[in-house]
């Protein structure tokens, strides 16, 4: 991890492989300063991702994968991209009527979509913020689930309006960091200081709803 433990040393890791024949194939991690917690996922042809059998060492310390041959890619947690929360901004703009917002740029020029679902003169804001940290994308799948639900739902959300932000942190996910963005902060942790593009771009538009 960027940042030194005890903060998340989890293993994160994603890769390809392609493998001829008929048999299968045996993978050995090896862990470092960290023990095996995500259960490894596989995405074949098909691009749907399941998970594929593993035998872990007691104390942790490695994990023996047992994927089959062929070709696909194996990861800690299923890859959704910053591809993948612009088709689901693009879906829940259909579903909603709503249109999908640019609230700022990511150090690297990545765009922090967002989409804000009810009467824009509601009274009171709920603020859905996704993948401040990229390895948590079950966090991701449940929001995603979430919003699909409430943008169906959006006309009849009353005095209640809802800010989506599903990737907070676009640069950290594309690169594989464990928490900190490309300014290598903590973005979950600048909620106060304001110090980086993507905690700032959420701040303005906040302000923006009061002047």
């Amino acid at each position: 991890p960027e940042h030194a433990p005890p903060i998340n040393p989890s293993p994160w890791y994603a890769f390809r492989y392609d493998a001829a024949g008929d048999a299968p194939v045996s993978v050995t991690l090896r862990y470092l300063g960290g023990d095996h917690r995500y259960a490894p996922k596989l995405a074949g042809k098909a691009g749907e991702w399941r998970e594929v059998p593993v035998e872990t060492a007691a104390d942790g310390s490695s994990a023996v994968l047992r994927l089959p041959p062929g070709e696909g890619v194996v990861a800690a947690q299923e890859i959704v991209t910053p591809d993948d929360a612009a088709a689901d901004l693009a879906r829940w703009s259909a579903a909603s009527g709503a249109p999908v917002l640019t609230l700022g740029r990511s150090h690297d020029g990545r765009p922090i979509g967002a989409i804000r679902l009810g009467r824009a003169d509601a009274p009171h804001l709920v603020i859905l913020l996704g993948r401040q940290h990229p390895p948590e994308v079950t966090g991701a799948l449940a929001m995603t689930a979430f919003v699909d639900a409430l943008a169906a739902r959006a006309a009849s959300l009353g005095d209640v309006q809802v800010l989506v932000v599903p990737m907070l942190n676009p640069d950290g996910v594309v690169r594989g960091h464990w928490r900190a963005n490309r300014g290598a902060i903590d973005i979950n942790r600048d909620w106060g200081d304001f110090t980086q593009p993507e905690t700032r771009a959420v701040k303005v538009w906040l302000l923006s709803l009061i002047h």
